[in-house]
This record gives structure tokens, C-alpha cells and sequence, in this order.
């Protein structure tokens, strides 16, 4: 048996894998930028998300009155988690861009084809506008999650910023003035 017919029986398993691969031919290489950026995304989404639940643990396991280290070390934890949402919010933006793109430039192949074909074919007309209009529906679902999850992040981010300026002035308050 082949290599590569060893390959399509180990995969086809994996009926999802064929759909994938037919669609990804279908959206072009704006498609695959499409599926990159998403990732990088989700990835720098669950990073921070991790690193601010880790800020948060170390919040609640706290002492009443802070340590220099404790705060430092949150105040970088908030700085990571900001820098990360700031990336973030930048992808969000691309990937819509990014499925535009892919239709412009499907449009244009679509219309470059008609030209060739002397206008006789529309059908292969309509076959390319459904292509092209595809990388333009991957980047608004890919970035329509993200823009959810950035938003989550950032005010949980701004939550954790708040109990520790909260927590700081306390602490900061002459004790006579503490309540």
C-alpha cells in the first residue's frame, strides 16, 4: 500500500477532514490566512484568560494587607493580559479585512474568467462569486467570537485592576481612617 493511501485510510475516519480540505481550496490562500490568524487568536485568547485566572487566584489567596511583590507581580499579570487584548483586538480587526480581500480578489478572478471565456459561461460566473463571498463569511464568524472573548477579557482585566487600586488605598490609608 502507498504512503499516501496508508494516509486518506488513517483519515478516513475523520469524515470533517475532506469538507475542510475541499473548503479551504474553495476560500484560496486569503482562507488559510483566515484560519492562521483566527488560531493565533484563540491562542493569545486562552493564554490570557489563563494568566488572568492565575492573577485572580493569587488575588483571593492574598493576605488583608498586601505585599510590594504581590502587587508588582498583578500589576505585570495586568500589563500581560492588556498587551495580549491589545493583539487581540487587532486580529479582530483583520479577519473581517482579510475575508474582504479574499472577495475582491475572488471577484476579480471570477470576472477575469467570464472575459476569457468570451461571457458564454455565467455559470462559472456564479461558481466563483460563491467562492470569493466564502472567505468574506470565514473572517466575520471568525472574528464575531472574538470580539465577544476580547471584550470579556479586557473587563475582567479592568475588574482585577480595580480591587487592587481598591485594596492598595486601604492599605495606603492612615489606620485611624481605615474602616
Amino acid at each position: 500500500m502507498s504512503q499516501g493511501g496508508a494516509m486518506n485510510e488513517a483519515l478516513a475516519g475523520f469524515w470533517w477532514f475532506e469538507d475542510l480540505s475541499l473548503l479551504m481550496d474553495r476560500g484560496g490562500h486569503v482562507l488559510w490566512a483566515i484560519l492562521v490568524l483566527s488560531t493565533v487568536l484563540w491562542m493569545i485568547l486562552l493564554t490570557g484568560a489563563r494568566r488572568l485566572k492565575d492573577a485572580e487566584k493569587a488575588w483571593t489567596a492574598a493576605t488583608a494587607a498586601p505585599a510590594l511583590e504581590w502587587a508588582t507581580a498583578t500589576a505585570a499579570s495586568r500589563r500581560t493580559a492588556a498587551a495580549e487584548a491589545a493583539w487581540a483586538r487587532v486580529i479582530v480587526a483583520l479577519l473581517p479585512l482579510l475575508g474582504l480581500l479574499g472577495t475582491v480578489t475572488g471577484m476579480i478572478e471570477s470576472f477575469e474568467t467570464l472575459s476569457a471565456a468570451g461571457g458564454s459561461d455565467p455559470g462559472g460566473l456564479t461558481g466563483g462569486i460563491s467562492a470569493a463571498l466564502l472567505t468574506t463569511l470565514a473572517g466575520l464568524v471568525t472574528a464575531l467570537p472574538g470580539v465577544f472573548a476580547v471584550h470579556r477579557l479586557e473587563r475582567r482585566t479592568d475588574r482585577l485592576a480595580d480591587k487592587v487600586r481598591a485594596r492598595l488605598r486601604r492599605f495606603m490609608r492612615p489606620s485611624c481612617c481605615r474602616s
